[in-house]
């Protein structure tokens, strides 16, 4: 990503990379094991306790600095459909919860300092945590889910890329996805999502390109979810934002911002000292569910599919179904691509709602609100991927609660700090 999209060299690439990870991970999880290290000279530390300290840890990673939520470790569970149901009780927090503390259980049979004061009761009371989870996501698998009417969506991936800082001319965009789109005219899409960035223009106001989106969706009879930039005049200068528009019969219907900006690449972080030059973007105000004639669609742009509260804060704003519009190609590999993938799967789950994803390379695909994926398109490819998906209503714990399960853990691991601080070190 840094060499290929960013156009770095050898050095700058290998610098940033370090940077970021240590900066958006590695400090995180270095306070983890120093906490750890420390806490387990004092006692033995229960497993259940081990992974509250982790959870904590993930917490911070994803709410504070550069706000990193990628590979979390409860998205390791993704593809166990029993465990993935615990995701609408606790958001990932809980599957990674379950995970460090399983692996601090079998760690314990190695180092006993990893395997609490009673050894045998803390491995118990694990597996009891697992079957638990199991016994849920199997009891939710069997409960249906709330569903609306049948609605019929394209997705499409147009194949089209661009490097950092580069541009396509947006009619000739624009044309390569109308004519991708005018393929699933058999299909008879009641909606139709093209990805993020899909034209390179805003489309705030009439242009050529704004004429030939009304067209199409004036002879497809069908609306039109898009990620196009938005251009917000000011007293202190112009301002852009990454946007998602609607257009429903040859007019413009609605618009819905990006709310979290990835770092240095659409805004320098107002705690870093150097300012970047150029183009800079501003969030949005507030999430905004774009009102189709059938659902309203709560948009998550790119990595924001990441950020377990922002899919929740779409729902808690009427959203009835979600919509990840990306360009995952500037990863610049199939692997950053499928995590994408997976976080998706994890929002779905998380609020109970079916959630599509468009994007110029892939993947491309229908998640329903169990985390399946129904339809799914490949890497590296161009092709529309169709799907039938429902509005849902429903609200989940995760969505009315939200990361109170982080909180209890982070105060699990607090209480084992107090305790330990009132006991003199173990002799080793």
């Amino acid at each position: 990503m840094m060499g290929g999209f960013f156009r770095m060299g050898l050095v700058p690439r290998w610098a940033a990379f370090v940077a970021v990870a240590v900066g958006s991970a590695g400090v995180h999880f270095a306070v983890f094991a120093a906490w750890l290290a420390w806490l387990a000279r004092r006692r033995p530390v229960h497993p259940l306790v081990v992974a509250a300290g982790w959870t904590a840890a993930e917490l911070a990673r994803a709410r504070l600095g550069l706000q990193n939520p990628w590979a979390l470790a409860g998205y390791s569970e993704a593809t166990v459909l029993p465990l993935l149901q615990l995701a609408d009780l606790t958001g990932p927090y809980g599957l990674s919860f379950l995970v460090v503390a399983a692996n601090a259980a079998i760690a314990g049979l190695v180092v006993p300092a990893l395997a609490g004061r009673r050894p045998a009761r803390a491995r118990l009371a694990v597996a009891g945590a697992v079957a638990a989870t199991l016994a849920y996501g199997a009891w939710r698998l069997a409960t249906p889910a709330d569903e609306g009417a049948p609605i019929r969506v394209a997705l499409v991936q147009g194949g089209i890329t661009r490097g950092f800082g580069e541009r396509i001319d947006p009619l000739v965009a624009a044309g390569r996805y109308a004519e991708l789109t005018r393929t699933a005219a058999p299909f008879a899409p009641a909606l139709v999502v093209w990805p993020e960035y899909s034209v390179d223009v805003t489309l705030q106001e009439p242009s050529p390109t704004f004429e030939a989106v009304c067209v199409l969706t004036r002879d497809l009879h069908a609306e039109l979810v898009l990620g196009a930039p938005f251009l917000r005049l000011g007293p202190h200068g112009d301002r852009h934002r990454n946007s998602v528009f609607l257009f429903r019969e040859g007019s413009l219907s609605g618009r819905s911002d990006k709310l979290r900006l990835l770092p240095f690449a659409e805004a320098t972080p107002a705690w870093w000292p150097v300012r970047r030059r150029g183009e800079q973007y501003e969030p949005g105000d507030a999430p905004a569910p774009l009102k189709t004639a059938h659902v309203r669609v709560g948009t998550l742009v790119c990595v924001e599919s990441m950020h377990p509260e922002l899919a929740r804060a779409q729902v808690a704003a009427g959203a009835e179904l979600l919509a990840n519009l990306s360009n995952d190609y500037w990863f610049g590999d199939a692997s950053a691509a499928r995590q994408q993938l997976v976080s998706a799967r994890m929002r779905a789950v998380e609020t109970r709602r079916w959630m599509v994803r468009a994007t110029p390379t892939g993947y491309s695909a229908a998640i329903d609100p169990f985390g399946r994926v129904v339809a799914q398109g490949g890497w590296g490819t161009t092709e529309i991927v169709t799907a039938v998906v429902h509005a849902a209503r429903t609200s989940t714990p995760y969505v009315r609660f939200g990361d109170a399960f982080a909180g209890l853990a982070i105060a699990c691991a607090v209480a084992a700090t107090v305790m330990a601080l009132t006991r003199r070190a173990r002799p080793q």
